[in-house]
């Protein structure tokens, strides 16, 4: 949990006005330790990808 509200500290001060986003991906081993229904009752425009750890590697293979 901890790591999890740290993240969202981070995501309520670079993204000010969270209101204009329309989603947020979050990929990246690190997004499977974030809790992810606590993000999603804060932003529910928060997106986490599947296979998050090699989401970057299929984004550059296509």
């Amino acid at each position: 949990m901890e790591y999890t509200r740290e993240i969202l500290n981070t995501i309520s001060t670079t993204l000010k006005a969270t209101l204009r986003n329309d989603t947020v991906l979050f990929t990246g081993g690190r997004s499977n330790l974030i809790g992810q229904k606590e993000v999603k009752a804060h932003y529910k425009f928060a997106r986490f990808v599947e296979d998050s750890e090699i989401a970057n590697v299929l984004g550059f293979y296509k």
